[in-house]
């Protein structure tokens, strides 16, 4: 029954391989984390910041920061200009060991908001655009594992696990 598996897969990828939506994922990615912290710091007079409130901010704020990065890398890359590093394995490395701990983060930034028992409607839409970082944060994420799943899931090895580690049966 999965012959047809990775037909399908490709077929869908395909049609999602636009060049510009690499340009568009980085761009919602700056917009919900610039208006995320930007909220959040706009709060400092209002006497309602709490620590996961200060916590989301920087949070916001380091995923606003490195998205400019990514970003700049993106646009670049679409417009076929160079950018120094860009196109650098050590620099892709970077990428996605980032995008992997700021999703964790965001994560992690919207769940300590989002248990304050009461909020002002700011702190809300902060932590609304924060929830919003966290889902566009993972699509990169995502596009990175599915291939690594899909030739993970081809293996002799008894467990994707074991093919992973290189571990043999006892």
């Amino acid at each position: 029954g999965g012959e047809g598996t990775p037909s399908k897969v490709a077929a869908v990828v395909e049609q999602v391989r636009a060049p510009a939506l690499p340009v568009a994922l980085r761009a919602a990615i700056w917009l919900c984390s610039l208006i995320s912290w930007a909220v959040m710091a706009s709060t400092l007079g209002d006497g309602g910041r709490t620590n996961a409130g200060t916590f989301q901010m920087v949070c916001g704020l380091v995923v606003w920061l490195l998205s400019c990065l990514w970003l700049s890398a993106e646009i670049a890359t679409h417009l076929e200009a160079t950018l120094p590093l860009v196109g650098n394995p050590t620099m892709a490395k970077i990428e996605v060991y980032s995008d992997a701990v700021l999703s964790y983060l965001s994560f992690g930034a919207a769940c300590a908001v989002a248990a304050l028992p009461q909020t002002s409607s700011k702190v809300t839409a902060s932590n609304v655009f924060m929830w919003f970082t966290w889902l566009m944060q993972t699509l990169p994420m995502l596009a990175f594992l599915f291939p690594a799943l899909n030739v993970a899931a081809d293996t002799p090895q008894a467990t994707v696990l074991r093919a992973a580690l290189g571990t043999q049966r006892a």
